[in-house]
């Protein structure tokens, strides 16, 4: 999906279920800006988890992704 069709989605998504739950998965990790709570898995397993302020903060997986983006 490009970038423009992408972020029309997330606004869609996000007013639809502004109330509710909402899981996304991302490769793209700009999607997950506006995330509440960001959770980092790497094999399968829970690396790291929080908001993106402060996972990009800390020395982990995300921040090292998240450089690379």
């Amino acid at each position: 999906m490009d970038s423009i069709s992408e972020e029309r989605s997330m606004a869609a998504i996000r007013q639809v279920a502004s109330d509710s739950i909402l899981i996304i998965v991302s490769h793209k990790l700009k999607t997950l800006a506006t995330a509440d709570e960001i959770i980092v898995l790497e094999s399968g397993q829970l690396t790291e988890r929080g908001p993106l302020a402060e996972l990009v903060n800390d020395d982990g997986v995300f921040n090292r992704l998240w450089e690379k983006q």
